[in-house]
């Protein structure tokens, strides 16, 4: 990416649930986003590194592998700095939640406008993260 201000930020959601796949695309995509979407581990692994999204929505209880596995190796590909939005619909999931770095999380089922100021947040702390980078 040349200008982050001229270029719309790109989400990569990783979720199983292809009905919510659908809900959080149109919303995001609604809010000028590119979205990205993986059901799996196996999907996101064989992702193209390039473009290094600007944040990640996850879902915890992906099928085959956990959701902090997932995160560590996205943050191994595109640095530790990744801003992941945790999503599921497991209570108990909390603690996974911020062992996978998480900045926030969502339980299902959430409302669009809490995943839309969610990722907002994610975002704004991305860009505040990467200017003191700079």
């Amino acid at each position: 990416m040349s200008d982050a201000s001229s270029q719309p930020a790109l989400i990569l959601v990783v979720e199983d649930d292809a009905a919510i796949q659908r809900v959080m695309r149109r919303a995001l995509e609604q809010e000028g986003w590119l979205v990205q979407i993986a059901a799996d581990e196996d999907e996101v692994a064989a992702l193209d590194p390039s473009p290094t999204p600007a944040l990640v929505v996850l879902d915890m209880n992906l099928p085959g592998t956990s959701g902090e596995t997932v995160a560590g190796n996205l943050r191994a590909l595109y640095g530790q700095r990744l801003p992941v939005l945790v999503v599921t619909a497991d209570a108990a999931a909390l603690a996974r939640a911020k062992s996978a770095g998480s900045y926030s999380f969502l339980f299902k089922p959430f409302e669009v406008s809490q995943l839309v100021v969610a990722v907002r947040a994610g975002l704004a702390q991305n860009s505040r993260l990467t200017r003191d980078r700079g």
